[in-house]
């Protein structure tokens, strides 16, 4: 009797099984954006295994997969187990590469040719590092609002904003002086009126060099909830 042999497929990366899990679905970037409530482009990162442009640690990474997941109405935990096992791996793999290129360095060197490298490397440390600070010093704050995007519409009456500036930056919204991390993030619960919101953003650096944006969200109460019927006129 001739055996049979059967060839199995290697398993796919959790990026491509996200994105065949919501195309099944039926669900577009655009719905699902709005239901994560993050950037499309974020989304087309995530599905491209392409993380190291999204701008959150891993742990808030694998919390994006399980909302990802969630919000499609299907079960997330094989795909959290999975990007935390990929991701561990390529942890591992970053240090083990830089340490082949140092065994293949060639330590031969003249001495003369190491001084005169010394004080190269010192002048133009130096150099740089003047140079970053002048640039510090007259260019504005770098400001990133990553959610809600401008001209979003919800049924939400509180939105969560999500930005980045640069760490030595203060950032305001609306006027308000709110707190950011460390790296620049920042985070804030924004309430709505019904209709439309406008949000001013403003990162200001020590200097008064200041960077500013503005977004418009539109918020419209859910047509499923009817009035009370006794409710008194405003």
């Amino acid at each position: 009797m001739k055996l049979m042999t059967k060839q199995l497929n290697p398993t796919k990366r959790v990026c491509l099984r996200l994105q065949e899990a919501r195309e099944h679905s039926g669900v577009s970037l655009q719905e699902l954006s709005k239901r994560m409530r993050l950037s499309q482009d974020h989304i087309v990162a995530l599905e491209e295994c392409r993380f190291d442009e999204i701008p959150f640690a891993p742990v808030y990474q694998k919390n994006i997969i399980k909302s990802y997941m969630t919000n499609l109405g299907l079960d997330p935990d094989s795909f959290v187990d999975q990007f935390v096992c990929e991701e561990a791996n390529r942890m591992e793999e970053t240090p083990t590469r830089g340490r082949k290129k140092q065994q293949g360095f060639d330590s031969t060197h003249v001495p003369l040719l190491l001084k005169l490298s010394g004080i190269s490397v010192v002048v133009i440390s130096i150099l740089g590092y003047l140079m970053i600070q002048v640039r510090h010093i007259v260019e504005p704050p770098n400001l990133v609002i990553y959610s809600p995007t401008d001209g979003l519409i919800t049924h939400e009456q509180v939105i969560v904003v999500h930005g980045k500036t640069d760490s030595e930056a203060s950032i305001q919204i609306n006027g308000q002086r709110i707190p950011n991390s460390e790296s620049g993030f920042f985070e804030q619960s924004i309430p709505l009126n019904e209709g439309v919101n406008t949000i001013m953003f403003m990162a200001q650096k020590k200097h008064g060099k200041q960077t500013l944006h503005t977004s418009h969200i539109i918020y419209k109460k859910d047509s499923s909830i009817s009035a009370l019927p006794f409710a008194a006129p405003l």
